[in-house]
């Protein structure tokens, strides 16, 4: 065996750091986007579902109590805070409905708060 055979056959099964934080990387990555990906899409529906309500509102000309409880049941929907869907104004052809709240995102060392404020304008044309 020469020098060279000798010197890999030591290294046989060894991992490269470089190789092992690579692996380290990706998991950490795969981790977050685990975590974020399921609370990022619902909050684009309910962003999505409260702008609908509010063009709603003012293209019907919904009276108050049924866009408050329009709310109420987008709210339970979702399971949102109470007081985190508000309607701001509602005039004939116009609605106003802000949307508040914020979710904690449980990481393994630690949490993040992610908040959401939105505020949808419902117009007539």
């Amino acid at each position: 065996m020469n020098q060279s055979e000798q010197r890999h056959a030591r290294e046989r099964g060894a991992v490269r750091i470089q190789t092992l934080l690579t692996f380290v990387a990706i998991g950490i990555v795969v981790l977050i986007l685990v975590k974020i990906a399921p609370v990022y899409t619902e909050q684009r529906q309910i962003i999505f579902d409260v702008d609908e309500l509010a063009n709603k509102c003012a293209v019907r000309n919904m009276k108050a109590d049924d866009v408050k409880k329009a709310i109420v049941d987008l709210a339970a929907k979702y399971a949102l805070p109470e007081g985190s869907l508000n309607l701001v104004a509602h005039d004939q052809n116009k609605a106003h409905i802000a949307l508040s709240y914020k979710k904690t995102i449980d990481f393994i060392v630690t949490n993040y708060d992610w908040k959401v404020d939105h505020t949808a304008l419902g117009k007539a044309f």
